[in-house]
């Protein structure tokens, strides 16, 4: 008789054969499907690029599936009018149904990918993360998806006239213009990487981040330019061809853009990674005691000199800190609360305690609520004062490792006391 494990073994190369099956199957259909019915299946493209655009822009439901109609008409109507003059015998009320059809049934099925099959998910939360940032840099990013969008342009009303050389130029082009932008956005956002970095995201995450941006801005700007060339084509009176109204034409030029959107990332992508990346130097914590209770706590020595002259400038140093996360709105990436600075004398012993509350991205998922204390005291015995930090975990949702976060939470500050040294070292204090 088989025992427990013996027995999946057994059904695994089945399992696996399956769903190679499975798979095989889909695929072919789906490559019958947009052979035999090249005009519905580019129906089906549109309606995914205008759910993307929607799904990318708005939070809400309700805003999302009007987006994603209000997006998809601009993109259909000039398909609809190239392919009813290269098909006059086309029934376009037809085609007006099967249009409206194809939006209802990917606003549905994203709705229930995101919302149910997906939920929770390292892609979804990715997906999250990227619309923020998306956001946060919208003009930069309309720039990027200008120009990815012309780029598309060109390829769908120029290239069957044109050779394949020609199109390496503006390749190259329209890759240095979205691998600048996404530069900038890595140098600028290095904080907020790191405080990415602090909730558990390793830096595969990270890179993965922006190459997630990347697809976004490649296959809507693929879908617009596409719809916008056969725009260009009728208004100029070009020739059109069934060539330029079949799927395999959509297909080579999403597939341009995409091409282009993530050979650009792929540099910022890996700069992304090495930021949060720990080096020997950060190795320090594992010397630190272990966690202790749950809610977890984890109280570490912040190895810094300090003196009666300089002790006032060092708790301003994170009381600014504290301030600065204070002033931050709700659902920012991160932010604090109710900081408090108290000082008090036990014992002979002087001990002051800065206390605040840190928040991570707040109202989305992984989120983590902690209580930091940063304690400074100084016996009668002694000239110098002791620093240790305390972080507390006070609720969490979606954080698979804690052990990461408060790492990276106490790393954060053992990083300001070490540019608080630098700076005293400057200033000769």
């Amino acid at each position: 008789m088989l025992r427990p494990n013996e027995s999946k073994v057994v059904w695994k190369p089945f399992l696996f054969a399956g769903l190679f099956f499975l798979l095989t199957l889909i695929s072919g259909a789906v490559v019958v499907f947009c052979y035999k019915y090249s005009a519905h299946a580019m129906l089906s493209f549109l309606a995914l690029v205008a759910v993307t655009a929607a799904y990318a822009l708005f939070d809400t439901d309700v805003h999302k599936m009007i987006g994603s109609f209000a997006l998809y008409f601009p993109l259909v109507v000039p398909f609809l009018v190239a392919y009813a003059r290269v098909a006059p015998l086309m029934d376009m009320a037809l085609m007006q149904g099967l249009a409206m059809l194809f939006i209802m049934a990917a606003v549905s099925t994203a709705g229930l990918i995101d919302n149910v099959l997906l939920s929770g998910s390292t892609l979804v939360e990715l997906l999250r993360l990227s619309k923020k940032f998306l956001k946060k840099r919208w003009f930069r990013y309309f720039l990027s998806l200008l120009s990815i969008t012309v780029f598309t342009l060109g390829v769908t009303s120029l290239a069957l006239f044109l050779p394949l050389y020609a199109l390496i130029v503006p390749f190259t082009v329209v890759v240095c213009a979205l691998a600048v932008p996404m530069l900038a956005n890595v140098y600028e956002d290095r904080k907020e990487i790191f405080t990415l970095a602090t909730v558990g995201l390793n830096p595969t995450c990270l890179q993965g981040l922006f190459l997630v941006e990347a697809v976004i801005i490649g296959f809507v700007g693929g879908g617009v330019g596409y719809a916008s060339g056969l725009l260009i084509s009728i208004l100029a009176s070009l020739p059109l061809t069934m060539v330029e109204l079949s799927t395999g034409w959509i297909t080579t030029v999403i597939l341009a853009s995409l091409s282009a959107a993530v050979v650009a990332s792929i540099y910022p992508s890996l700069k992304a990674s090495m930021v949060a990346t720990p080096s020997l130097l950060k190795r320090w914590w594992h010397e630190a005691p272990p966690l202790a209770g749950w809610p977890p706590v984890w109280t570490v020595k912040i190895p810094v000199k300090l003196r009666e002259d300089n002790v006032d400038s060092f708790i301003d140093f994170f009381l600014d800190y504290a301030r600065t996360l204070e002033g931050l709105r709700p659902g920012s990436i991160e932010r604090a609360e109710d900081a408090q600075l108290t000082s008090q004398t036990v014992d002979g012993e002087e001990v002051r305690r800065l206390r605040f509350k840190y928040i991570f991205n707040e109202g989305s998922t992984p989120m983590i609520t902690t209580q930091n204390e940063l304690r400074v005291s100084k016996s009668p015995r002694s000239k110098e004062y002791a620093v240790s930090f305390t972080v507390k975990v006070v609720t969490h949702v979606g954080v698979l490792n804690l052990y990461q976060p408060l790492e990276r939470i106490v790393s954060t500050h053992r990083r300001l006391a070490i540019e608080w040294s630098e700076i005293s070292r400057a200033l000769g204090r």
